[in-house]
């Protein structure tokens, strides 16, 4: 299924060689290995349009749609990540002899973690570039944006469907604790001999 045109960012362009490429479902630089990120066109943006735009946005990382990949008329796979609170941090902030400190909480995120903003990114432009399927190979948070993004674009209605998605990710959290419990062991072994 492919969306709309891709039309931000501009290239993806090699952090360490500067080599641009085209934005196509690549990762790293054919000259020297190097990781490729997005390329904006940052003066082509109004700056006064921008806020106006962010302003107005929906409550998720999607205000900030014009720095995002993508473009306007793609079809966005929305969990509601970002737009997460600032917490203060008195306590800590005195204690690193700082004035103030503010902390980004992000545990109000969907699976609870950060990672929802990058895993619906990916998700959202697998779909632009016609991918059939996603996955990955991650700890914990990882897997569950994976799974929460897999089950919004599917569309999980029916109550079977939704079992079997609680029952992947209870799987998931399951197999983690017990890859934990035994590291724990494992260093504790180790510690021994």
């Amino acid at each position: 299924m492919t969306s709309a045109a891709i039309v931000t960012p501009a290239a993806l362009e090699c952090r360490i060689c500067h080599t641009r490429y085209p934005v196509e479902p690549l990762t790293i630089c054919e000259e020297c290995f190097g990781p490729l990120e997005p390329a904006y066109d940052l003066d082509a943006i109004d700056g006064e349009a921008f806020r106006a735009t962010v302003e107005a946005g929906p409550a998720s990382m999607w205000r900030y749609q014009p720095l995002l990949p993508g473009g306007p008329d793609i079809e966005r796979v929305d969990l509601g990540a970002g737009f997460t609170p600032l917490r203060r941090a008195d306590n800590l902030a005195a204690r690193l002899g700082l004035e103030r400190l503010w902390i980004k909480d992000d545990s109000v995120n969907p699976s609870n973690s950060f990672k929802d903003r990058v895993v619906t990114v990916a998700t959202t432009m697998a779909r632009a570039f016609g991918f059939e399927a996603i996955s990955c190979a991650s700890t914990l948070p990882s897997a569950v944006s994976t799974c929460l993004c897999w089950s919004k674009i599917f569309e999980i209605k029916s109550s079977s469907s939704k079992r079997i998605a609680r029952l992947i990710v209870g799987m998931t959290f399951a197999l983690f604790s017990l890859a934990k419990t035994l590291a724990r062991i494992s260093a504790r072994v180790s510690l021994r001999t």
